[in-house]
């Protein structure tokens, strides 16, 4: 009776947003993983900016379907500035709607278990200054991932001020994502990015 009891007390606890955090909750995105960002990594106008993030792209993408990631979310790539730190999170409330998928591992999960397989949170470590990114061999593509600029850049002379990341927003819809962006000794920064649905302007 004991067994089955704890059997039960642990199925309960597995659907639970507490459980998913401690299972998915947070990834570390190293220089490691990271390639140079180039050209196309610099902000524009189609990006999303929070603090000295940039979800590149991510604006383009309202009224698209969800093709990434099996076709659970958008493929948005990140830029963060060389020597730089951050973490990219979804707020609680909303860890059973959206993911975050930034290294090999957790694509390949999240196309096969779209958000329930993804992260809460991600910690974004840029390489630092006259260190050059190793090549990522992670594609989006593979797993299924399009969207603007879903490679890095390779080209010589491209901008290697900032390091990218492959990746993007897993999602159980098409919705307005609420993200935060936290940097040790400053305070947390939140913002709207569009994953296939407009978000109202503030």
């Amino acid at each position: 009776m004991l067994i089955a009891g704890a059997v039960v007390a642990r199925d309960a606890l597995k659907g639970s947003p507490s459980y998913r955090d401690r299972a998915h909750g947070m990834d570390f995105a190293g220089c490691r993983e990271a390639g140079p960002a180039g050209p196309a990594g610099r902000p524009g106008s189609g990006d999303v900016t929070i603090g000295p993030l940039v979800l590149v792209g991510a604006e383009g993408l309202t009224g698209e379907p969800a093709r990434a990631f099996g076709g659970h979310g958008y493929a948005i790539p990140v830029t963060l500035p060389r020597g730089e730190r951050a973490t990219l999170a979804v707020p609680r409330a909303f860890r059973e709607e959206v993911g975050l998928a930034f290294t090999e591992r957790r694509l390949r999960r999240a196309t096969e278990g779209g958000v329930d397989s993804a992260n809460a949170g991600v910690h974004f470590i840029a390489c630092p200054t006259g260190k050059a990114e190793k090549a990522t061999e992670s594609d989006p593509k593979a797993s299924g991932a399009t969207g603007p600029d879903s490679l890095e850049s390779k080209e010589p002379g491209s901008d290697l001020e900032r390091s990218r990341w492959v990746g993007g927003l897993v999602v159980d819809r098409p919705r307005c994502v609420l993200l935060q962006l936290r940097r040790s000794g400053e305070r947390t920064i939140t913002a709207r990015v569009p994953a296939g649905r407009a978000c109202k302007k503030e």
